[in-house]
C-alpha cells in the first residue's frame, strides 16, 4: 500500500549516463533531462560530486536518474535511484 506524507514536491528529474558509442570505439557522456532545468541538474551534479561519482563507477559505463527541487535553478542535485553498471562488451 502506498502512503503520502505531505503534499507532493515538485522535482526535475534527468537522465546521466556513460554509454558505448555507436560506432564502438569509447565512450560517451548523455545527459538529458525531462525538462531543461532537470538537464542544468546534471550539470550541477557534475561540477560538485564528480569525484564521488568517479569513486563509484570509476571508467564504467553506467546510467542513473538525476533529482533536482524544481524551483527553475539547479539546487542540490542528487542521485534519485542507484548507479546501474552496464555489462562492458
Amino acid at each position: 500500500m502506498w502512503r503520502i506524507s505531505g503534499p507532493a514536491k515538485p522535482i526535475d528529474y534527468a537522465y546521466l549516463g556513460r554509454l558505448a558509442r555507436p560506432d564502438g570505439k569509447g565512450n560517451l557522456m548523455v545527459f538529458t533531462g525531462i525538462r531543461p532545468q532537470g538537464t542544468l541538474g546534471v550539470v550541477q551534479l557534475l561540477q560538485t560530486e564528480i569525484a564521488t561519482l568517479w569513486g563509484q563507477v570509476g571508467d564504467k559505463r553506467f546510467s542513473t536518474v538525476v533529482a533536482d527541487p524544481a524551483t527553475g535553478q539547479p539546487v542540490k542535485a542528487e542521485l534519485a535511484g542507484p548507479l546501474y553498471q552496464h555489462d562492458e562488451e
